[in-house]
């Protein structure tokens, strides 16, 4: 249970500080749901959970 919580911190930090840029957080927050950087950071993350699970 430890090693898949710090697995799922893991991916979380990765995919939202390391592969994630300012620019890409702004047009989240001006485009909500029509931002396809939205779309992309969340891609980003499954990816990254498949990989360390």
């Amino acid at each position: 249970m430890d090693i898949l919580l710090i697995k799922l911190f893991v991916a979380h930090m990765m995919g939202d500080f390391f592969l994630q840029w300012d620019s890409w957080v702004k047009e989240k927050e001006e485009k909500k749901l029509r931002s396809s950087k939205l779309y992309l950071h969340i891609l980003i993350h499954g990816i990254l959970l498949v990989l360390l699970l």
